[in-house]
């Protein structure tokens, strides 16, 4: 896990943390499988891209993303880093068995009914997308993704880049440290 990312910013501001909600993000993982054409699993990368634009599309609506996962910005967008560590880490074994052996809707118990919304609407509209064509989409509508490569994306970043007041965005990030120091 990336736990040990830096909080500070390049501008040394702290960063909005979320607890890694890691059975989340693998029962999002699975279900996103599941509306792909079984002959035609998505991707590593494309999972975390799908997860990433519905992270972000929850931090805006609600101020928490589905998976709490540290934003960071790699070669084609934005990414899941702790999603991506632990996904990549034994990509075959662990994770492709533990997303592909998730059976039934009973898998799901932690997604809420706006949560299965979110990650149906983000398929339909971007899971006939490539990899490159993701991240194509993802540079001309992720302002948050001008960072440096390799750079953690504040969070606050996409808040305010979607015209959230400052002081909502104050009273969600110290939210969210609580959350997180507390977990």
């Amino acid at each position: 896990m990336s736990a040990d990312i830096s909080s500070v910013n390049q501008s040394g501001s702290s960063i909005m943390r979320f607890v890694f909600k890691e059975e989340q993000a693998f029962k999002a993982a699975w279900f996103l499988t599941t509306c792909a054409d079984p002959k035609h699993k998505p991707s590593l990368e494309k999972l975390a891209q799908l997860l990433y634009i519905v992270d972000r599309r929850s931090l805006i609506e609600t101020g928490f993303p589905l998976t709490g996962s540290q934003i960071v910005l790699g070669t084609n967008g934005p990414v899941l880093q702790e999603f991506m560590d632990f996904s990549t880490a034994d990509w075959d074994k662990t994770f492709l068995n533990k997303v592909y052996n998730l059976k039934d809707a009973y898998s799901l118990d932690l997604l809420s009914n706006y949560f299965l919304r979110i990650l149906q609407d983000t398929y339909d509209q971007f899971g006939n997308l490539d990899e490159k064509e993701l991240a194509t989409w993802m540079k001309g509508n992720c302002p948050e993704g001008q960072v440096p490569i390799g750079e953690v994306i504040d969070p606050a970043i996409i808040l305010e880049s979607e015209g959230m007041s400052e002081e909502n965005i104050k009273y969600l990030k110290e939210e969210a440290e609580y959350y997180y120091q507390f977990s």
